[in-house]
């Protein structure tokens, strides 16, 4: 592979044990985000075997070190050299914020790197290992490696590892909220019986929320998709502005298919009197421990389970379909 600065290459291996593929591409160029573009100088892919996702990360060099680490914002107790914290802080953002938009649904956003790594120019290795960030690498994925012509041998046994990891062991490497790994491990990613719920108008809203009920045509709910054992109310952006998120959600104690002229509670508002509709009966609505944000201005008609109702941050979270594209959401501690 030739390399010229500034311009794209990639390289594709295979592992002759495994059979994975790997990817090498240098100066990827911009990889987009929901914010502000990034720019890696490296980035290896591992495609890992019975995983759909691509387990990528950043090997980013900087020609810069911190020799004379003595300020208290430099969190090495030992005052070794290391690399600078801007370009620590600069994996960090590679690392949260390189998303690209999930192509089955157009509302998922998915985070696709799994740590991210500082190259620094300094050659004592040995002592290198007592370093803060180094040491970080193991707990978070994100520090720096020495990376000269004669030290190369922290970057070489990391790549191994990486390489030759399983995909759980390569889950290990990604971090959760304390408390979170026990739940992990009980959720089945196949049960979405919890149906988010939108509104045409803050008056249906309000009439729903009043009246301890949600209702949908029967068109939008397939029969797959039953029995729904909880409603959380998705308030949307282009309808309640400020007010948009989810912030309720209710378990469902009865189902019944109705005609839409039967709900007399709510206004008919299209020539739909005819149509069937589930009417979900409510206990109460409970309030999140915190607003589910929305990233966009409309949402479809969709399903997510307990666990991540409880434990997202953004509406696109909702949707994730397994274990292994949660854990590209996970933020640190």
């Amino acid at each position: 592979m030739k390399l010229v600065k500034g311009k794209r290459s990639k390289a594709r291996f295979i592992n002759l044990k495994t059979g994975e593929l790997i990817t090498l591409i240098y100066n990827p160029g911009e990889t987009k985000t929901q914010t502000v573009n990034q720019k890696p100088d490296n980035v290896l892919g591992l495609e890992k075997k019975g995983t759909e996702v691509s387990y990528k990360y950043v090997f980013d060099a900087k020609y810069r070190i911190e020799k004379e680490p003595e300020s208290s914002f430099y969190p090495d107790s030992n005052n070794n050299p290391g690399p600078k914290v801007d370009d620590i802080n600069t994996m960090h953002r590679y690392r949260d914020s390189i998303v690209y938009e999930n192509k089955v649904s157009k509302f998922t956003f998915e985070k696709t790197m799994f740590g991210a790594y500082v190259l620094f120019p300094y050659d004592d290795e040995e002592l290198y290992k007592e370093h803060h960030f180094y040491k970080s690498i193991e707990s978070v994925n994100i520090g720096g490696l020495p990376f000269l012509p004669g030290a190369t041998s922290l970057v070489q046994k990391l790549l191994d590892e990486l390489i030759s990891d399983s995909k759980e062991s390569a889950f290990e490497r990604t971090t959760l909220p304390r408390g979170i790994e026990e739940k992990l491990a009980v959720v089945d990613w196949k049960k979405r019986d919890v149906l988010i719920g939108t509104f045409r108008s803050r008056k249906q809203f309000d009439i729903c929320f009043d009246k301890n009920f949600y209702y949908i045509s029967v068109k939008q709910l397939p029969d797959e998709r039953l029995p729904i054992h909880y409603v959380a109310l998705y308030q949307t952006k282009n309808k309640f502005g400020i007010d948009a998120g989810i912030r309720y959600y209710g378990e469902v104690l009865r189902t019944t298919i109705v005609r839409r002229k039967n709900i007399k509670e709510v206004p008919l508002t299209h020539a739909n009197a005819e149509e069937l509709y589930y009417r979900f009966v409510v206990r109460r609505w409970n309030m999140l421990e915190r607003v589910i944000e929305p990233k966009e201005h409309g949402f479809p008609c969709d399903y997510t389970n307990m666990f991540l109702l409880q434990h997202s941050e953004y509406i696109p979270e909702l949707l994730i379909e397994s274990e292994e594209k949660y854990r590209f959401y996970a933020l640190e501690n």
